[in-house]
């Protein structure tokens, strides 16, 4: 019964050894999608900002 268990963990560590860097890239990409939308909201940000000055700066020169 030990010697079982000892083959059954030996399986079940291999597959984690398989799939452990499996995950770690999946992670890795998921962190960089998450970067490039936050990247992409601070953009879009700036022209909302940029956007609203113009729009003041028009509603001054009708002033």
């Amino acid at each position: 019964m030990i010697k079982e268990l000892v083959k059954l963990l030996s399986i079940v560590n291999l597959q984690i050894k398989k799939l452990l860097p499996k995950a770690l890239k999946m992670l890795e990409l998921d962190i960089e999608k998450r970067k490039m939308k936050l990247k992409e909201c601070k953009i879009k940000a700036k022209i909302t900002k940029v956007e609203i000055r113009l729009i003041k700066a028009k509603a001054e020169a009708l002033n």
